[in-house]
């Protein structure tokens, strides 16, 4: 049964995302506004702390408990229609499960479009998994995640590290991932008034923003057209009225034909990256979810109160 919480959440989501956005606003003086807004009202829960870095001449961020000392790594890429990064809202979502994990989350502050057009996010990235490796850290040791634009951004991670030889982390996480960049798929459609965050005309513009001319079949930027052949293990969240269900069940289809152990949850009634709505009920349960699927198919430990919390 959804908590009527989520119910609150989906209609402020009406009012302050889905009609408020202005397609003819500038997506520069936009992606600052947001960004006053994510200083202005949110933190990092006590007890987690924040650690700047620099990893190949990438901007990068440590969100992990304070003292904790481990060497696994949950590799975070940050979703925000790749034109966007809101630093407290990831840092608090990517810090709660590492926490649940019980190791560091590192967020690369990869470059971002208009500015940086495709391909720029995802060599990025691939430069903060490389850094890891060249840091000593073990592939086991890393658990790659991320959501919607971060989504795709792990996968296109995996897909090139696979070309290049390098070894792959030990699974990966995709939350409402954005993936297919022709914008392909039913939902797109039959969820066009259920989503209360988006509608396809915004991820249009986010779309040519990113992409800028570039091929959006190219599977770099659409993973869902890549070959997850000797993929990770993967598992995808997302909310039954999202725009984007179909792009994680689409993959979770091709994850399954490559023969990868697999797990797609949906979410009845949940909104685009539920996981970040600390208060929802729903979201502790998926990271609950994150941790256990960890557990199962890396064989990681995990700390006795995120098997309490299960």
């Amino acid at each position: 049964m959804r908590s009527f919480r989520s119910y609150l959440v989906n209609a402020l989501l009406r009012l302050l995302a889905k009609r408020r956005f202005d397609p003819s606003r500038d997506l520069i003086a936009y992606r600052e506004h947001l960004q006053r807004v994510d200083s202005r009202l949110y933190r990092l829960p006590r007890g987690l702390h924040r650690e700047r870095i620099v990893a190949d001449a990438i901007d990068c961020e440590w969100i992990g408990e304070s003292g904790i000392e481990t060497q696994r790594v949950l590799l975070y890429l940050h979703g925000g229609g790749f034109f966007l990064r809101t630093p407290q809202v990831h840092g608090r979502l990517a810090g709660r499960i590492a926490a649940t994990l019980g190791c560091r989350a590192l967020i690369p502050d990869y470059r971002l479009a208009p500015e940086y057009p495709f391909p720029s996010a995802p060599e990025d990235c691939l430069r903060v998994y490389r850094w890891l490796l060249e840091q000593g850290t073990e592939p086991a040791e890393i658990v790659i995640a991320g959501d919607s634009a971060g989504g795709n951004l792990a996968l296109a991670t995996l897909l090139m590290a696979r070309d290049a030889g390098l070894p792959l982390p030990a699974c990966g996480v995709c939350l409402s991932p954005g993936i297919d960049l022709t914008l392909g798929g039913f939902t797109l459609v039959s969820n066009e008034r259920r989503d209360p965050m988006f509608r396809l005309q915004t991820l249009l513009i986010m779309k040519h923003a990113y992409l800028a001319g570039a091929d959006p079949g190219d599977p770099l930027a659409s993973p869902v057209n890549a070959s997850f052949r000797d993929f990770p293990p993967l598992l995808f969240q997302v909310g039954d009225t999202e725009l984007l269900l179909d792009h994680a069940t689409r993959a979770y289809a091709r994850a399954r034909a490559a023969g990868l152990p697999t797990q797609l949850s949906v979410w009845r009634g949940m909104p685009h990256v539920f996981q970040a709505f600390a208060s929802l009920p729903e979201a502790a349960q998926a990271v609950a979810e994150i941790a256990a699927f960890v557990e199962r198919v890396a064989g990681w430990s995990l700390p006795v109160l995120s098997r309490r919390q299960r």
